[in-house]
C-alpha cells in the first residue's frame, strides 16, 4: 500500500516532531531490499513495494508450511534478512516466546538460552552483568560501558546500569555473538544485543497478561494500538508493572527485605508522511524502586565467623541464602526516560535511515556496605547520566550483485556521580572501628564520532564476500575529587540523618585524590567474511573481525595512587561457522568455532578496603580465548518443538601482572568452560480444537569465577549447576486466550548471582543468591 501525503499528516508531523526536514531521512529499524521487478519500474512502484514490506515489519517470522520451522527475519547486518542467511553467530528470541515462557521480567533473562552467554543481576531487576564468550565487565559505575553493547530499538545505551529495562510488547530480541565493530560500533568487543519493540500497525490489535506468583509477585503487561488516520498515522501504547514482596528475612530489623516495584511504559506513533517516507516516534519511561537489602555474608573464620575485631564475641552470620542481617535502611530508586525518532526514506533505489535519540537515567540508593548488623560501612549514591545519539545510514538493495551500507554515528554523554561512604557513631559499632567518611564526586563528558561502511559482492550464486570498515574517535573529560577525614582524626557528624552530605560532617575533611583530565582515543575496526553456499539450505562462512572499546578512568580511587587512565582494549576474532536447514525445514542446525586474541583488557579487580569492597579498573596486557557453539532447533514429530545448544569456552590471561600479584594463567571472569540449554514444547490436541501445551527448559553451566585476580577463594566462585523450569498451558480453539501454571527453579537450587570480598578485616564474602523455587499462574488474552 502506498503512503498518501495529506495536509493533516503534515500538520501532525510538525506538531509531533517540530517541523524537522524530511529530505533524505528515514526510519532506522530495518533496511529492506526491493524486488528486482520493482527496481526496474520506477521510483513510485519501488517505493510502493518497500512501504508494503514496511507495513509488515512487525513480523519477525515468515510464514512456514505445516510441520516446518518459521524462518526468522532479523536486522543483524542493518538489513532485513532471514537469520539463517546471516553469516554470523546470531540468536533470536521472539516476542511471543517471551510472553509464553514468562522470560523478560529483567532484560538479562534473555541469554538463558544462548550458548557461552550470561547476564546475572545482584538483587532484584537492576543492571544485568552482560557476558558473551568471556567478554564483559563487572564494574557498576555509570562511566564503565559494557563491551557487550545493548540497544533498545536500534538506540545504543552506553550506561550499562540502564540496560535492565523489563521486556514487554517485544517483536524480538537479537543476540549477536563476537565483535561487531563495523556496523554496530565501539564497545562491541563481546557482541551486541538489540531489543526491538512491537511497532504500531494499521490493524487494531493488542494483548494483556496477568501473572501472580510466589512472594506475592504480581505482574501486569498490556499493549494496544491501531490506526488513527487511515494509511497515514498509527499508534501503539504498552505498559508493564511488577511488584513483589521481600524474599529475605532480615535478622536485625525482623522485616522481609528485597521487595521491589518495577513500572515501565512506551507509546509509539508511526506516520506515513509521503509515498517514500515514514517516521516512528518512540517515547518510553521506567520507574524502579526496592526496599531492603538482598545480600548476605558467608563467614570463613573459625566456626563460620565473619568478624571478630573489636567485639566481645565473633559475629557468626546465619547460613541460609534468604537470611540477611543489615543494620541500615536499604533503598534504591531508578528513573529512566527517553525518546527516539526513526525516519526512513526511499531515494530511488537507495534507502536513507536516520535515528535520533535522547536517554536520561537517574539513581539514588542507600545501602549497608558491609551487609551485617555491625557498623562497618554504609553507602549513599546519587548519580545520573544523559546521552544523545544521531545515526545516518544509506543502503543499496540487498539483491544487487554489489550491495553496500554506509553511515555515520555521533554520541554525546554527560555523567554526574556522588558516592559517599561512612562508618557512623552508633551503638553497634565495633569498639576499635573509628568513625570515617569519604565522598567521591565526579563529572564526566564523552563525545564520540564514527564513519563506517560494509559491502557484499556476489561472485556467483555460491560464493559471496563481505567486508566492512569503521573509524571511531572518542574524547572523555573527567573532573574528580575525593574528600575524606584525615587518617589520624575520626570523622564527627553533626547531622546523622543526612550523613552522606559533606555539610553533615562537622569535623574537617581533606582531599586525598583528584583528577582533572582530558583524553582522546581513535582506532579502525574491520571485518571480512567470505561465505560459500553449498545449496539453498546449507552454507559455510569464515569471519575475521576486530573490536575496540574506548579508554576511560578509574572513578573509584581510594587515594591519589588509585587515579589512572585506562587504555582502550582491542579484540581480534577468527570464526568458522556452518548454517543449515535440514529434513524439509524441520531442523535448523548451526555450529561455529572461534578464537580470540584480546589485548589491553579492561578488567575490574575487587579488593577489600576499610569502607567495603572496592572495584578498581585496570588493564590486563593480554588474554586468549577459544571456543565452539552448536545450536539445534527441530520439530522431531508433529506438535513437538525442541531447541538445544551447547557451548565450550577456554579462556586464559596470558599476561596479567600488577603491584598486587601475577594473575597470568587465570580464567576470564564469568566464563564457564561448558554451557548448554534444552527447551521443549509439546502440544496435546483436545477434541474441541483446544489444546494443552507442556513446556520446560533447563540450563547447565560449569564452574566459573567472579574475579580475575582472586580465583582461590571458593566463596568467590560458583560451582557447576543446573536450573530447570516447567509450565503447563491450556489454549482454547480460538487461540485468543492462554492459561498457564508454572514452576521456576524446579529443584530449588541455591546458586550465586554475584559475590564481593568482605570489608577489610573481615573473614568471608558477601553473596547475592539467585531466586529460590517459585510457583505461579498467568492468563494472557489477545484482542
Amino acid at each position: 500500500m502506498q503512503f498518501q501525503q495529506k495536509p493533516l499528516a503534515r500538520l501532525i508531523f510538525q506538531v509531533l516532531f517540530g517541523g524537522v526536514s524530511l529530505v533524505g531521512v528515514a526510519h532506522g529499524a530495518e533496511t529492506e531490499s526491493v524486488s528486482t521487478a520493482a527496481q526496474t519500474t520506477g521510483t513510485a512502484q519501488s517505493a510502493a513495494v518497500a512501504q508494503a514490506a514496511s507495513a509488515k515489519s512487525d513480523d519477525s517470522t515468515a510464514d512456514a508450511k505445516p510441520n516446518q520451522l518459521n524462518s526468522v527475519v532479523v536486522t543483524a547486518n542493518r538489513r532485513k534478512e532471514r537469520v539463517q542467511k546471516v553469516p554470523s553467530a546470531v540468536s533470536v528470541i521472539s516476542g511471543k516466546d517471551l510472553i509464553d515462557s514468562g522470560v523478560g521480567k529483567t532484560a538479562g533473562e534473555i541469554v538463558q538460552s544462548i550458548p557461552n552467554a550470561s547476564a546475572a543481576t545482584s538483587g532484584g531487576h537492576t543492571r544485568p552483568r552482560w557476558w558473551i564468550r568471556g567478554v564483559g565487565t563487572g564494574t557498576q559505575g555509570l562511566d564503565s560501558p559494557s563491551p557487550v553493547a545493548i540497544y533498545q530499538d536500534d538506540v545504543y545505551l552506553n550506561n550499562a546500569a540502564a540496560t535492565g529495562f523489563p521486556l514487554f510488547d517485544q517483536d524480538r530480541v537479537e543476540v549477536l555473538r563476537g565483535p561487531q565493530g563495523t556496523l554496530w560500533g565501539k564497545n562491541t568487543t563481546g557482541g551486541a544485543v538489540n531489543f526491538l519493540s512491537k511497532r504500531p500497525s494499521f490493524d487494531n490489535n493488542g494483548y494483556a497478561k496477568l501473572d501472580y506468583g510466589s512472594f506475592n509477585d504480581k505482574t501486569i503487561q498490556a499493549a494496544y494500538g491501531g490506526s488513527i488516520i487511515d494509511d497515514t498515522l498509527a499508534s501503539r501504547a504498552s505498559f508493564y508493572r511488577e511488584s513483589r514482596d521481600g524474599t529475605d528475612r532480615n535478622g536485625y530489623s525482623g522485616q522481609k527485605d528485597g521487595g521491589f516495584t518495577d513500572t515501565a511504559g512506551r507509546i509509539q506513533f508511526l506516520a506515513h508522511l509521503t509515498d517514500d517516507t515514514e517516521a516512528l516516534l518512540n517515547l518510553h519511561f521506567r520507574d524502579y524502586t526496592t526496599d531492603g537489602t538482598t545480600a548476605t555474608v558467608i563467614g570463613s573464620g573459625k566456626n563460620g565467623a565473619y568478624w571478630t575485631t573489636g567485639i566481645p564475641t565473633p559475629y557468626i552470620p546465619a547460613t541460609g541464602s534468604d537470611d540477611v542481617n543489615a543494620n541500615t535502611d536499604a533503598t534504591n530508586t531508578i528513573h529512566q526516560e527517553g525518546a527516539s525518532l526513526n525516519l526512513k526514506s526511499q531515494l530511488g533505489r537507495l534507502e536513507l535511515t536516520s535515528i535520533t535519540a535522547f536517554e536520561k537515567y537517574t539513581n539514588e540508593s542507600l545501602t549497608d556496605g558491609d551487609n551485617t548488623p555491625l557498623e562497618l560501612s554504609r553507602t549513599h549514591t546519587d548519580a545520573s547520566s544523559h546521552q544523545f545519539t544521531q545515526e545516518f545510514r544509506l543502503a543499496s538493495p540487498k539483491s544487487d550483485q554489489l550491495s553496500w551500507v554506509v553511515g555515520t554515528h555521533y554520541f554525546s554523554e554527560g555523567i554526574d556521580s556522588d558516592i559517599a561512604a561512612a562508618t557512623l557513631p552508633v551503638s553497634s559499632k565495633p569498639s576499635n572501628r573509628a568513625t570515617a567518611y569519604n565522598d567521591v564526586v565526579f563529572n564526566q563528558s564523552t563525545d564520540s564520532y564514527a564513519v563506517f561502511g560494509s559491502t557484499t559482492y556476489k561472485f556467483n550464486e555460491q560464493f559471496w564476500l563481505t567486508g566492512g570498515l569503521r573509524w571511531s574517535t572518542e574524547k572523555k573529560d573527567i573532573d574528580l575529587t575525593r574528600w575524606t577525614n584525615p587518617a589520624a582524626s575520626p570523622a564527627q557528624f553533626g547531622n546523622l540523618p543526612s550523613w552522606w552530605l559533606r555539610s553533615a560532617v562537622s569535623s574537617p575533611l581533606v582531599i586525598n585524590a583528584t583528577q582533572d583530565a582530558s583524553n582522546s582515543w581513535s582506532d579502525w575496526t574491520y571485518d571480512l567474511t567470505p561465505e560459500y553456499h553449498f545449496s539453498d539450505t546449507a552454507r559455510i562462512y569464515a569471519k575475521v573481525a576486530t573490536g575496540f572499546r574506548g579508554g576511560g578512568y578509574n572513578s573509584a580511587p581510594t587515594s591519589q595512587a588509585g587515579v589512572n587512565v585506562l587504555s582502550p582494549e582491542h579484540l581480534l576474532s577468527y570464526e568458522l561457522g556452518f548454517k543449515s536447514e535440514l529434513l524439509d525445514g524441520r531442523v535448523n542446525l548451526n555450529a561455529n568455532v572461534f578464537t580470540y586474541d584480546y589485548k589491553d583488557m579492561q578488567i575490574n579487580a575487587v579488593i577489600p578496603s576499610p569502607t567495603g569492597a572496592l572495584s578498581q579498573l585496570r588493564n590486563a596486557a593480554r588474554g586468549k580465548a577459544k571456543g565452539a557453539e552448536l545450536e539445534v532447533e527441530a520439530l522431531p514429530i508433529q506438535n513437538w518443538h525442541l531447541k538445544a545448544n551447547l557451548g565450550w569456552l577456554d579462556t586464559r590471561f596470558k599476561d596479567f601482572k600488577d603491584a598486587s600479584g601475577d594473575y597470568s594463567g587465570n580464567k576470564f571472569v564469568r566464563s564457564p568452560e561448558w554451557t548448554s540449554s534444552l527447551s521443549s514444547e509439546y502440544d496435546i490436541p483436545l477434541g474441541n480444537g483446544s489444546k494443552i501445551k507442556l513446556a520446560g527448559d533447563a540450563r547447565y553451566q560449569s564452574k566459573f569465577y567472579f574475579y580475575a585476580n582472586n580465583q582461590t577463594d571458593p566463596n568467590l566462585a560458583q560451582n557447576a549447576y543446573v536450573l530447570g523450569n516447567a509450565r503447563i498451558s491450556f489454549i482454547p480453539a480460538n487461540n485468543k486466550f492462554t492459561l498457564t501454571a508454572y514452576v521456576n527453579n524446579v529443584t530449588d537450587k541455591q546458586y550465586k548471582q554475584h559475590t564481593l570480598p568482605g570489608t577489610s578485616g573481615a573473614t568471608g564474602s558477601t553473596v547475592w543468591w539467585g531466586d529460590p523455587r517459585t510457583f505461579g499462574v498467568s492468563a494472557t488474552t489477545k484482542f
